[in-house]
Order: structure tokens, then sequence, then C-alpha cells
């Protein structure tokens, strides 16, 4: 397109901090990419660990429902918004 200029491509993927951060933090198997936008407006994507078994934080237990197919995002694990809040906390510590 006239006027359009190619910006170069970061050295590193997009994808690779958020994979990098959820292996330290959860050891997954696989990762799914999910770009799910029925409720919010904007472009946005769901970054999905997958394993066999279960993972467990702060004394939750958390099954990989689906596994090895699809992720059954029906049956996640419930948290509290103050669980929700700590999980937050954790992870982002690790997230750099």
């Amino acid at each position: 397109m006239p006027g359009c200029r190619a910006r170069p491509l970061p050295s590193r993927p997009t994808s690779s901090a958020p994979e990098h951060a959820l292996a330290n933090f959860c050891a997954y198997e696989r990762i799914n990419y999910l770009m799910l936008m029925m409720v919010d407006p904007y472009v946005h994507f769901h970054v999905i660990p997958r394993y066999s078994g279960t993972r467990q934080w702060n004394g939750i237990v958390f099954p990989d429902a689906g596994w090895p197919g699809p992720p059954l995002l029906g049956k996640m694990v419930a948290l509290t918004s103050e669980q929700i809040d700590e999980l937050v906390k954790a992870f982002s510590s690790i997230f750099q």
C-alpha cells in the first residue's frame, strides 16, 4: 500500500515470554493459544497451558480437563477473587 512502511520484527517472538513464564510456573507439556472474542470487543488471546495429570498451586489442584484433546473451558477450577489476586501476584513475579 502506498505510504505503508514495514516494521522490523521483534528480536524475540511475542509468545516466548508467556511460554517461558508458564514453563517455570506450571511445567506445561503443550500450550494452546485461543482467540475468543465473544464477550470482549477487543483483539486478545487466551494462553492456556496444557498438561497430563494435575498441577497444584497454593493447595488447589488444577486438572487439565480435556487432555489430550481440546481444553474443556467449562470445567475449569473456580477461584475466589482473593485466590485470583494471589495467583496473579505469584505468576506476575516470574513473568519477565
